[in-house]
């Protein structure tokens, strides 16, 4: 099987290479050899890691994109060739609709597949639910699809114009979400209050924002190979730094694939375990590995897509190329709406 990416996320890494393969070691000793035909990204997550330019270089010259992270899991730098780069029209066309009726149409897509896709992973678990646990999630889904309602109804000549309504919409719907998340695990996740991305101290939240980094890297990379500018996004406005569209891209997939594999952990009675460091809290190494694993695991499952089934990794690279393709010839966007 195909290895869709490296990740190293251990301090003290080495990363060198051998005729065509990258060499991981530790303490001078190999801990793992990948082919770097098998190789579509490497992340790193972790401080004291190095590598040299030769390495740089083969990783590149082979179309490998090198993603850095910051202790909170957010990338940081990503490293690519400038051969990635698409058309420049693409570029051109995205900015423009960001004027006009077209980003309307892309901010909408992003935010209903958003929240759809959440209502669609509390509706995968309610089918095993009963009682009253059943009853409230069917309460928080009917106050989610309301704004999915309101979402579908906005108009609006440009971005701007609507942006405010549709950050109301999705944090509304995420408050009721992450209250359907609490139902589904109980008494087995006690620490999860609700979702806190920053810098938080429970397994939950933790585990989250490691699937989101890994997640979100692989998002930006299908950004960049699809020839689109990362830096500029609709509902996530221009920051200095900040991969606006990615932002925007990734919450199609957070839900369905981080936060069903997250879920389902929990709920068999994975407990993560934390490590105390000098920047805050961190997972374990091998709760580490288990979340990689399944991560790794979902993204290699089926879905339907566009009348086809296709892996699920794939899904996120055709969904940037749809995206550019609507900028640039006018073809038809549709968020990616997972099945339950």
């Amino acid at each position: 099987m195909l290895l869709q990416e490296l990740v190293v996320d251990d301090y003290g890494i080495h990363i060198g290479k051998t005729s065509e393969r990258i060499v991981l070691r530790k303490n001078k000793e190999v801990i793992g050899e990948y082919s770097i035909l098998e190789m579509e990204d490497l992340i790193i997550m972790s401080r004291g890691v190095n590598l040299s330019t030769d390495v740089f270089q083969l990783l590149l010259e082979n179309g490998v994109q090198v993603y850095l992270t910051d202790y909170r899991e957010e990338p940081y730098a990503m490293i690519y060739s400038p051969f990635l780069h698409g058309t420049v029209k693409t570029r051109k066309e995205q900015f423009a609709s960001l004027g006009d009726s077209r980003g309307v149409h892309v901010t909408k897509q992003f935010a209903y597949g958003k929240i759809q896709n959440q209502i669609n992973t509390l509706k995968y678990y309610l089918r095993s639910r009963e009682g009253e646990e059943r009853e409230l999630l069917i309460k928080e889904i009917t106050k989610m699809e309301r704004y999915i309602n309101a979402i579908v109804s906005l108009t609006g000549n440009n971005v701007d114009e609507i942006r405010p309504k549709i950050l109301n919409c999705e944090g509304l719907a995420a408050q009721h979400y992450w209250t359907g998340v609490k139902v589904l695990l109980g008494d087995k996740a006690s620490e999860f209050t609700g979702r806190v991305s920053w810098n938080p101290t429970d397994g939950v939240n933790l585990m989250l924002n490691y699937g989101y980094s890994i997640i979100g890297s692989r998002v930006l990379g299908a950004i960049v190979r699809s020839g689109l500018e990362p830096y500029a996004g609709f509902i996530h406005t221009d920051r200095s730094g900040k991969e606006s569209l990615r932002f925007d891209m990734v919450e199609e997939f957070r839900a369905p694939i981080v936060d069903r594999v997250v879920i389902s952990m929990i709920s068999r009675g994975f407990k993560p375990q934390k490590v105390e460091m000098d920047d805050g809290i961190t997972l374990h190494k091998e709760t580490r590995n288990q979340l990689r694993e399944n991560l790794f695991r979902r993204l290699d499952t089926r879905e339907r897509y566009k009348g086809k089934e296709y892996l699920l990794k794939t899904i996120i690279q055709l969904q940037a190329r749809s995206l550019a393709s609507f900028f640039r010839e006018g073809k038809p966007y549709k968020a990616f709406i997972a099945r339950w």
